[in-house]
């Protein structure tokens, strides 16, 4: 089994959905596999994640560790209507916060990336990546790239 859970793993359609900006196209994308029009979002991701557990209980390729996802976790998935707790639904929306080493304004990114190229001799600049605008247009940025 790669991870417990398909939220956790990086290469995952659904954990991609999970997050913001880059997630827009798996969110449609996951609207489309349930086919619901008329759902929100969030039952769509709901419906999607229960599709996701309720397969995955099952053996794949004769091996019964192969793929297989812990039943136990599937009835509690099941039971939950596959909606997740919204502490984790916001900590993928704010992974950014651990994954990309430094958060901010692009302004703040920028002046910290400076000051750590000089500090350290690196020859080559390292830009900030852009993840998002605030309410006034103000642009926040990290400097690690975000795992998708």
């Amino acid at each position: 089994m790669l991870v417990e859970d398909p939220k956790y793993y990086r290469f995952c359609g659904y954990a991609e959905a999970l997050g913001r900006g880059a997630g827009d196209l798996a969110r449609k994308g996951i609207s489309t596999i349930v086919g619901e029009s008329d759902m929100s979002e969030r039952e769509a991701l709901a419906c999607y994640r229960t599709m996701l557990f309720s397969m995955g209980v099952g053996c794949k390729r004769g091996d019964p560790e192969a793929g297989r996802i812990d039943s136990d976790k599937a009835r509690e998935v099941m039971d939950a209507g596959g909606a997740l707790p919204l502490a984790t639904r916001l900590m993928h929306r704010l992974r950014f916060l651990s994954d990309g080493a430094v958060f901010g304004s692009e302004g703040f990114v920028r002046a910290w990336a400076e000051r750590w190229q000089w500090a350290t001799g690196r020859k080559k600049p390292v830009n900030p990546n852009c993840v998002g605008e605030d309410a006034g247009g103000g642009k926040y940025a990290v400097i690690k790239r975000l795992w998708r």
